[in-house]
Formats: structure tokens, sequence, C-alpha cells
């Protein structure tokens, strides 16, 4: 999810925190299985040692220079974590009795953390993992899951992800707008800022009046401002004085008011493409 008005550095490193602090969370509660009396049965030794896994990995996230990683590489590392988990949770159901198991809940933490951080491309590719992973653990334990229980658990998680991609987006693109709006307003700002500077500074003196009114004009964004003279009688625009680059218009160049073959444009109503400044 890129936004056009933050920077998406910030964002990655904040969803790395969330994202930790959700897979502690998880973790913790997974652990709760092995010392607390629970429905069912649970593979203990092959259950302890995903979370063990998981937990390891949680470690070399936690102590990555994710600022430095993403600088250099992108969100890249962010994909491969939730590639990660999304694997780590296909073990979790396949050693918990696929499709009699209820851990496929957890792709919904992994669906939500990939739409909220991502672009719409690799969420669509993440969704597409996800769907892999449960039914790459659906065949490896064998057994049978009814289609219309299938097409429900996929269905939930899809339903997850849309909610969670529309709700970041829109979030993202009012942060946009008013990233837009501040700028808008800060342009207005100095801009009354650069009028009022030129009020004070100004007089009643005719070439005093012209030089604070160009002087303000480059402070508004401008690179080229001229004042110029015109003479309808000659068909000559003549600029008296003008602030720019060195190949911008200089004072005493003209432009003439005539059309390519020469007839006057003044007063005909019409729009011309005139010729550069003589200078």
């Amino acid at each position: 999810m890129e936004s056009q008005g933050s920077p998406p550095i910030e964002l990655w490193l904040r969803a790395v925190r969330v994202g930790l602090a959700a897979t502690a969370l998880v973790l913790a509660s997974m652990t709760a299985l092995l010392v607390l009396p629970v429905d069912g049965t649970i593979a203990r030794e092959p259950f302890a040692a995903t979370l063990a896994v998981a937990a390891l990995v949680a470690v070399a996230i936690r102590l990555a220079p994710w600022h430095r990683l993403l600088s250099e590489r992108g969100p890249l590392l962010l994909y491969v974590w939730s590639i990660a988990d999304i694997a780590l949770i296909s073990v979790v159901v396949t050693i918990t009795g696929g499709a009699r198991s209820e851990f496929y809940v957890l792709y919904a933490l992994t669906t939500v953390f990939f739409a909220a951080c991502y672009p719409i491309r690799v969420q669509v590719v993440m969704l597409g993992v996800t769907a892999a992973g449960y039914l790459t653990a659906l065949v490896a334990v064998g057994g049978t899951l009814a289609p219309g229980t299938l097409v429900f658990r996929l269905g939930a998680i899809g339903a997850v992800f849309l909610i969670s991609s529309f709700l970041s987006r829109e979030l993202i693109r009012q942060v946009d707008e008013h990233g837009e709006a501040r700028r808008r307003a800060e342009r207005w700002a100095e801009l009354l800022s650069s009028v009022a500077a030129a009020a004070r500074s100004t007089t009643l003196e005719p070439e005093r009046v012209l030089e604070v009114a160009l002087r303000a004009i480059p402070e508004l964004g401008f690179e080229t401002a001229a004042i110029c003279s015109v003479d309808e009688t000659e068909h000559v625009v003549t600029v008296v004085r003008a602030v720019g680059p060195p190949d911008g218009p200089t004072s005493g160049a003209e432009l003439a008011l005539t059309d390519a073959d020469g007839n006057p444009i003044v007063g005909s109503g019409t729009t011309a493409l005139l010729h550069d400044y003589d200078r």
C-alpha cells in the first residue's frame, strides 16, 4: 500500500512493530494450548516444534535492521515474512488435523496484515498463496472436507481480505487528500505572506511599485515575470521590466501583436499564437 502523501518506509516500520506484537500474542495464546486443558488432542511435539520455529522467526524479525533493509530493498523482506507466516500456519493446520483443524482462522491475521500494507497486486498474490497453503495442508493430511465447508472457509478469508483492503485504500485516499489540502493551504499562506510583504514595502512611486510587484512574483513559485506596455498603434508589446533566468525576457524586448501574416490581433476576438520576445 503506497501512499502518495506519506513515506512508505515509515508505514512499513509501523507495520513491522504491529505485526510483531500480534505474533507475540498469537504465540502466547498457542503456548497456552500446551499447558492448559483443551478440547480434543494435540500432537504436542510437532506443535511445540512449530511454535519454536515461529518464535525464532519472530526474534529474527525483531532484530533485523528494518530501516536499512527497507531503504535498500523495499518491502521484499516483508513479503517473505508474510509467506513464512502463511507457511507456518499451514504446518499448524496440518499437524492439528487438516480438515478438522480450527487453526485455519489464523489465516485471517496474515490476510489483514498484507491487505493493509501491500500494493493491491501483491495482496492478490498473497491471497493466492494463502489459499494454496490451506489446500496443501488439507491434501497433506488426507481425509475429506465437504466442498461446501471448503468454499465457506475460503470465502470467509476472502471477505476479510476485501474489507481490509477496502478500508486500507480508503484511509490512504483520505491521508492523501488531507496532505493535498495542507499543501494548498501552505501555498495560499505563502501567497498571502508575499502579498502582505509587498504591500508593506511598496510606495506610490511607479518605479517602486513595479520593483516590489516583480520581486514578489518569484516568491509565489513562478520562474519568469514581466511587466509590459502595449502600443496598439504600432501593434507591439514592450517589456518594461522583467525578472527570471538569463534566457527569459529582458527590459526593452518587444513582441509583435500580429499573426503569421502580419495582421494585427488586438481586437480580433480570436486566439493567436505569438512568436517569442525579440531580445
